[in-house]
């Protein structure tokens, strides 16, 4: 008798061999155009759930940083058009390196991130209140960012106007404010 799993309709269905089973997941995983990002995505998993020093991990973290760097040599990240999905994947290896410890390694992806998406930031201060029960403003820590791309989408705002110029609205807001002195 050969082993049976229940389908949804109920029906018996012949239980596929390991070797099988193994050699279609080798064949997906090497069609998968994105599994050396997963892969490395999975060692970052795997480090985490580690319960003994993280510092004694070296290999995951070579390991991690080889899928980033297959991920890198993939013609779908380099192309123009989906720089956004560059500037992700370095994104998400600074959030893994930092994960890692590794200080240099984060600073150095986020970096590239935001060379990649055009983000331009800076920091800045001004006073104010954080919660409507501080009486006296105080200095406060702002963060200015400007992106490639100045379209704002609106569509969760509930607005019908959903391609928003953010510089004009803010010219906008200025030349009211001055208008009320």
């Amino acid at each position: 008798a050969e082993a049976t799993e229940a389908g949804v309709t109920g029906a018996a269905k012949p239980k596929p061999k390991p070797e099988q089973v193994s050699a279609e997941v080798r064949w997906a995983v090497t069609h998968l155009q994105s599994s050396s990002w997963w892969a490395s995505r999975s060692c970052t998993c795997h480090h985490e759930t580690m319960e003994t020093n993280r510092a004694n991990a070296p290999s995951l973290k070579l390991e991690m940083d080889a899928g980033f760097e297959k991920t890198l040599g993939m013609k779908i990240v380099n192309d123009q058009a989906n720089n956004q999905l560059a500037a992700r994947m370095y994104l998400e290896w600074g959030i893994c390196c930092h994960k890692f410890d590794d200080v240099n390694g984060a600073k150095e992806a986020f970096h590239k991130a935001q060379e990649i998406s055009g983000l331009e930031i800076s920091l800045s201060g001004a006073l104010g209140k954080r919660t409507k029960f501080q009486t006296e403003s105080k200095s406060q820590l702002l963060l200015l960012a400007k992106s490639k791309t100045t379209k704002v989408d609106t569509k969760n705002q509930g607005s019908d106007d959903n391609d928003k110029d953010v510089g004009n609205e803010e010219d906008k807001i200025r030349a009211e404010d001055n208008e009320e002195v």
